[in-house]
């Protein structure tokens, strides 16, 4: 085969030190906004050290105001929370444009914003970082205020491998990736020795990097650890996305579900229709889920 000449950026997460056995510990966090009904109510955990926490639910749910209430103090209407010892946080945010922006100066470059982060850093080692990440040469003097989305956020990994966090919180990280910068951090994360608290609806990314799911619906978040499985809404002839369910045979949505409990899966997080390869009409989706319902019967945890 010829050699690709595709260009592949390099994300290796390292930490400083480790943190604590405990890395968070927390009681009754709840958000609301504006006195209405919370977002957020009654959400407790313990996260020990290097688990790696995906956070789903369907658009609009909360799963970025979890989040936001787990890392920001000001930001939660309740709750008790206590961070472990010597955690250290990084965050990609959703919104990182303007989080990029917010800590840039008009003339300010990607050199100089990598830079802030770190005042010990080597131009040789910021320089080496911006490399990793397909900044060629020059192209760390590029402005910030002009840098494309997927730029913005490949500068926003080398500001995490620079700081060397021992927790990472990211918010939809993949947005404006390219698939070999999504390749990239899906090794990254799973190669990574800390603890990873992961808002994203990438499922192939979930799978491969989760060790424990907490879903967000409603105002409550359902927390479950074990082994899991994705099943898709199954998709019609020709838009098939997924490989775990590819019909609407209903029959063989059970046998593939009675399948995966008897290999040893512990529960089941069911696409919804909002997923990419959705399209089912309403009707064929309820059939769909009320299908999984009855083959599972409550025997292990179901995410719908």
């Amino acid at each position: 085969l010829a050699r690709s000449n595709i260009a592949r950026p390099y994300i290796k997460f390292d930490l400083l030190r480790p943190s604590g056995k405990q890395a968070l510990e927390c009681a009754g966090i709840a958000k609301s906004y504006d006195g209405g009904a919370p977002v957020i109510a009654g959400f407790g955990v313990q996260l020990p050290r290097g688990e790696k926490v995906a956070i789903l639910g369907r658009n609009g749910s909360g799963k970025t105001t979890l989040l936001r209430s787990l890392l920001e103090d000001n930001f939660r209407t309740a709750g008790d929370l206590r961070w472990g010892h010597e955690v250290k946080i990084g965050y990609f945010p959703q919104d990182f444009r303007a989080f990029l922006d917010a800590h840039a100066t008009p003339s300010m470059t990607a050199c100089e914003w990598l830079a802030q982060w770190d005042a010990a850093a080597s131009q040789e080692e910021l320089r080496g970082l911006l490399g990793q990440m397909l900044f060629r040469k020059d192209e760390g003097d590029k402005r910030t205020a002009v840098l494309s989305g997927g730029e913005a956020a490949r500068l926003m990994f080398c500001k995490l491998m620079l700081e060397k966090p021992n927790l990472l919180a990211m918010d939809e990280p993949t947005n404006h990736l390219d698939l070999e910068s999504i390749n990239a951090l899906n090794v990254a994360l799973q190669r990574y020795q800390g603890t990873v608290l992961l808002v994203s609806h990438d499922y192939d990314l979930v799978d491969e990097v989760a060790t424990r799911i907490s879903r967000v619906a409603t105002g409550a978040v359902a927390d479950f650890r074990g082994v899991y499985a994705i099943i898709p809404t199954p998709s019609k002839p020709g838009a098939e996305r997924w490989d775990a369910v590819d019909t609407v045979d209903l029959d063989e949505t059970a046998r593939v579900i009675n399948k995966l409990i008897a290999d040893g899966v512990h529960g089941l997080i069911v696409l919804g229709t909002t997923g990419e390869c959705a399209t089912l009409t309403p009707s064929e989706y309820q059939s769909f889920v009320a299908c999984v319902l009855e083959t599972v019967k409550k025997r292990i945890p179901t995410f719908i």
